[in-house]
């Protein structure tokens, strides 16, 4: 047999030979079945922890856990012995697998003590923490124009750079053609945009938007549009944000459209969606880029919650779109409901989808003919 406490010398044996001040063993409990004896695997790393702490070596240590969350008693012990414990995890909500990471103790120094997502990919592993102690948001900037002089007068002047801007409303009530009319003036003032869309494919939504007169394609070509589009089911929310910060980092816009919050909810579950939107709107909030969001509500009249989320308070403007009837004809109608900072209209305003974009309507008059909008 292999004498008391010699394993684990005769194997760290080469470490001293490299004379290497760092050592990893993965996974220590698979090496310790040798002994198919819990007192002797426990004296067997206990002579190892003191080996390592005579030599001052810093080691990483492995261990496997059960389908149960806790560590068994077999090497309960470890987190006892260690001065750092690292929790690692993998769980499935929503038909979604999340990577989460706990810091269950740290000795000698402050931890986040929450779980944190991570992903481990080409690029290696990357933690995406779920909240900072502190908010680090640049102030709202100046004026710009929304692509509509019309919406801008509602607006009290146009959009304040750096703001989150949700556009809400049901099925058929104009919010892609309304953020692609945004969209497409924001690039034709050479500003870039990045569109994030979760319902359409790239070539289907520039293809639709050539309906009320909106080509995207100019655009496109000239590098100043992105549309990234990906379904919400592919992956979870913690990729679906790695993504996004990405591309944010390389592509460095202006803006950033999502479209749609709705569909967040395919993510995973609720939370996750939550997750996703607070810390993508943080992230933009933090760079100054300004952010649009279109949200999809279920009736002709909930506006109990305008985004389904619990989302609308972190938001700074807020336009409504909504259907209304009368004389057995329907028509769309825009409400400011929120623009902080601005002297913004308090009014109902209608509008049509025309064959050359959004036109709202003075008053009641007369507009050009209306068009189905994408």
């Amino acid at each position: 047999g292999i004498p008391q406490g010699r394993l684990m010398v005769t194997i760290l044996s080469h470490p001293r030979a490299l004379r290497a001040r760092r050592i990893v063993i993965d996974a220590v409990d698979v090496l310790t079945r040798v002994f198919d004896d819990p007192k002797r695997e426990r004296n067997e790393i206990y002579a190892l922890h003191e080996w390592l702490d005579d030599h001052q070596l810093t080691a990483i240590l492995t261990v496997k856990l059960g389908e149960e969350t806790e560590p068994s008693l077999r090497h309960g012990f470890l987190d006892f012995m260690a001065d750092c414990v690292l929790r690692l995890d993998q769980r499935v909500a929503g038909q979604v697998t999340t990577r989460r990471l706990r810091v269950i103790k740290y000795r000698g120094s402050g931890f986040g003590r929450n779980e944190y997502p991570y992903l481990i990919g080409p690029g290696g592993t990357t933690f995406v923490p779920i909240s900072k102690v502190e908010l680090a948001h640049q102030p709202l900037g100046g004026r710009f124009s929304s692509g509509q002089p019309q919406l801008d007068e509602l607006l009290g002047g146009g959009f304040l750079r750096g703001a989150s801007i949700l556009v809400s409303g049901t099925s058929g009530t104009g919010k892609t053609t309304l953020v692609a009319s945004f969209a497409r003036a924001a690039c034709a003032r050479g500003e870039k945009v990045l569109y994030m869309s979760f319902e359409e494919s790239e070539s289907a939504l520039v293809g639709c938007m050539l309906s009320p007169g909106l080509d995207l394609r100019p655009a496109l070509r000239a590098k100043k549009l992105r549309i990234q589009s990906v379904l919400p089911e592919a992956v979870g929310a913690e990729e679906h944000l790695l993504w996004a910060c990405q591309t944010i980092a390389e592509f460095c816009p202006d803006h950033v459209i999502l479209d749609a919050i709705s569909a967040c909810h395919r993510m995973g579950s609720e939370q996750a969606a939550f997750d996703y939107l607070t810390r993508l709107v943080s992230v933009c909030k933090q760079r100054g880029i300004t952010c649009f969001l279109t949200n999809q509500t279920a009736g002709l009249h909930q506006q109990e919650e305008i985004t389904g989320i619990g989302f609308s308070s972190l938001v700074d403007a807020v336009l409504l779109l909504r259907f209304e009837e009368q004389e057995r004809t329907k028509h769309r109608a825009l409400l400011v409901m929120k623009s902080r900072g601005s002297n913004h209209s308090h009014q109902y305003h209608r509008f049509r989808i025309t064959d050359h974009g959004i036109e709202i309507i003075e008053n009641g008059g007369a507009g050009l003919p209306e068009r189905r909008p994408a």
